[in-house]
């Protein structure tokens, strides 16, 4: 059993502990430690005499970290400076992941270092956008302030989330009520008219035989089509993982009708203020480019927005280095009107507004016909085994007359 030596912060407070003990895997070693309130930060383990040190960062999710900024903000702003405030959250904290990242910032900031410092050098995973913010509310002396702009941006981006899944909730229900319909019928009742036409010594009708033969199918090698459909998907996920091919496949996603400029739209929304929030929290234009461009879902946007940073480096505007790329010309007419006028900033916040609500309408719009269109295919094809299964009575009942 191999020897680990670990770094660990109390859950309830407290200075950072190292120790080494024995476990089968660093997975163990985690789960115990958790065991004993403690979670670890780093861990080293010894392999051929040598030691290979991991980093153990703790991933703080998007929700957490909205509910630490909107905190923050609220008390810094009534006048508590920054470590008695990240104590005072740390007692309202309601998850393992928040105690861990207020006590390991907290402590940053008792060595000496800024907040923006204890967080990219702590012990929890934050997003790039999240320490820009902070960075530049230090840098402008209104750290309450950038905090507010992070949180309530944070908000919007959560809101638009939950409102594209839940609008895709009852689409879900439905398909698959859809085939878990369709494998009842072609495995338990279909078969039964099967058995009567053999013992009647009938031949099928071929829409009959088409679907007995798939029926046949599911039952007897429904874990053959279980394990492509896992190995496919495995596939597909292990293939999005490489750069190249997950460019090529978000390039052509943008031009699938209905979803392309959906996805585009989206983008845009989230490039608007993203940037609108960071320029106005005093980051530099090429610095926000870089920020913004990671936060983008689509690799080929990405990449076009990357391209687009390069070409304000050689001295071009804003809204003409974006111009071959797939943003729209609305977009890209507010954006120019925005810096001939010097309101770049407030602009690109009209501009997340108009395409986060073009999403939303849109999103609504294709729910509106993805409903029908379940409806109807799944109506089609339950009427069509229904349809084989009545041919083949009928035939039943010409062979008695």
């Amino acid at each position: 059993m191999p020897l680990y030596s670990y770094q660990a912060i109390p859950l309830g407070g407290g200075k950072r502990q190292s120790g080494m003990q024995e476990a089968d895997s660093k997975a163990q070693l985690v789960r115990a430690l958790r065991q004993q309130g403690l979670v670890p930060v780093d861990i080293s383990i010894a392999q051929g005499g040598q030691v290979r040190r991991q980093r153990h960062k703790i991933h703080l999710k998007h929700q957490d970290q909205l509910e630490i900024a909107r905190g923050l903000s609220n008390l810094l702003g009534a006048g508590i400076p920054a470590d008695q405030a990240l104590g005072m959250l740390l007692d309202l904290a309601e998850t393992d992941a928040q105690q861990a990242a207020l006590i390991s910032w907290r402590d940053g900031l008792r060595d000496g270092k800024s907040l923006s410092e204890a967080i990219e050098q702590g012990d929890t995973e934050v997003s790039g956008f999240f320490v820009s913010m902070i960075r530049a509310g230090e840098a402008g002396g209104s750290l309450d302030s950038a905090l507010a702009r992070l949180a309530d941006y944070q908000e919007r981006s959560k809101a638009l989330r939950d409102s594209v899944v839940s609008a895709l909730i009852y689409p879900a229900i439905l398909l698959s009520v859809a085939v878990i319909s369709v494998v009842i019928l072609l495995t338990f009742v279909v078969p039964q008219f099967k058995d009567l036409f053999d013992d009647m010594g009938a031949a099928l009708p071929l829409p009959t035989q088409i679907v007995v033969g798939a029926g046949d199918f599911l039952l007897h090698w429904w874990w053959l089509l279980l394990l492509l459909i896992v190995a496919g998907v495995w596939l597909f996920r292990r293939a999005l993982r490489q750069p190249a091919f997950r460019e090529q496949f978000d390039r052509r996603l943008l031009n699938w009708p209905l979803i392309g400029p959906l996805l585009v739209r989206l983008d845009i929304s989230r490039f608007a203020y993203t940037l609108g929030t960071l320029l106005q929290n005093g980051v530099p234009l090429l610095e926000g480019m870089q920020i913004v461009a990671q936060t983008v879902g689509n690799l080929s946007i990405r990449r076009e927005i990357n391209d687009a940073a390069g070409r304000l480096r050689e001295g071009g505007r804003l809204a003409q280095a974006l111009g071959k790329s797939h943003f729209t010309r609305l977009a890209l007419q507010l954006i120019r009107i925005g810096e001939e006028t010097g309101k770049l900033e407030p602009m690109l916040d009209q501009v997340g507004g108009i395409y986060d609500q073009e999403v939303q309408s849109q999103v609504k719009r294709m729910l509106a016909l993805l409903e029908p269109a379940l409806i109807l295919g799944l109506g089609v094809l339950i009427a069509g085994i229904i349809m084989s299964i009545l041919m083949a009575i009928l035939a039943v009942n010409d062979l008695a007359m």
